[in-house]
This record gives C-alpha cells, sequence and structure tokens, in this order.
C-alpha cells in the first residue's frame, strides 16, 4: 500500500472550533475513499 501526504491551507483567522471540524471533514473524505 502507497502512502500519501496530505496538505491543505486553511484560513489564518479560524477558531479552533473551525479549525477542529475542517480536519473532521477531511478525514471523512479520506475515510470515505478508503484511505
Amino acid at each position: 500500500m502507497r502512502h500519501y501526504e496530505t496538505i491543505f491551507i486553511a484560513s489564518p483567522t479560524l477558531t479552533d472550533e473551525q479549525s477542529d471540524e475542517l480536519v473532521k471533514q477531511f478525514e471523512g473524505i479520506i475515510a470515505e475513499q478508503g484511505g
């Protein structure tokens, strides 16, 4: 299995809660695709 790194750029003005939600969304997308 190949391992890949993913980088996303988020606004520095996001609150901690918004940042956490953004990470959860990306984790969900990756999990849905079998990653």
